[in-house]
């Protein structure tokens, strides 16, 4: 019998340039609801969010996996498994997202980029991921950093964001 919908692992080989687009669109979405300061750096098969940080630093987030096509793969899927004396009260799969990242720190204090820290997380959320990533931040160096907020002006414009 044929599958009437394929695994995301399946549409991702099928379509990783979507796939890679989607992902974007959902974190820049995540983001701007968070209402938080941030740019991005868009290359060719990869996006990294620039978020604003206190005291002149930014939170460089970008994915880890690399996929099909050469295509960077912000999600993983983990395909939930069930011992089998357990009953399943559906037939359709279940799955878990998490958000594989490549975090580094950056000080924009000297006038140029310098990487301060760096180091692999992976989370449920975006906002999970960044929390997180702030405390890995404050254990290994110290600093108390927070996001910076959008002001009023950067909060209506929420629609021109859109990668």
């Amino acid at each position: 019998m044929w599958k009437n919908n394929p695994d995301p692992w399946e549409l991702r080989q099928m379509f990783p340039e979507e796939a890679r687009l989607l992902e974007d669109t959902l974190l820049n979405e995540e983001l701007n609801s968070l209402q938080i300061a941030f740019g991005k750096s868009k290359l060719k098969r990869s996006t990294t969010f620039k978020i604003s940080l206190a005291d002149n630093y930014e939170l460089w987030i970008s994915p880890v996996d690399i996929g099909p096509g050469g295509q960077a793969e912000w999600f993983t899927w983990h395909r939930v498994q069930h011992s089998p004396d357990a009953q399943s009260s559906s037939d359709m799969p279940n799955y878990h997202m998490s958000i594989r990242a490549y975090i580094q720190l950056v000080s924009k204090s000297s006038g140029k980029n310098v990487i301060v820290h760096s180091f692999t997380n992976a989370q449920g959320c975006l906002e999970d991921l960044i929390r997180s990533s702030l405390n890995v931040i404050h254990r290994d160096l110290g600093l108390q950093l927070n996001p910076i907020r959008k002001s009023m002006q950067q909060r209506s414009s929420r629609g021109r964001n859109i990668v």
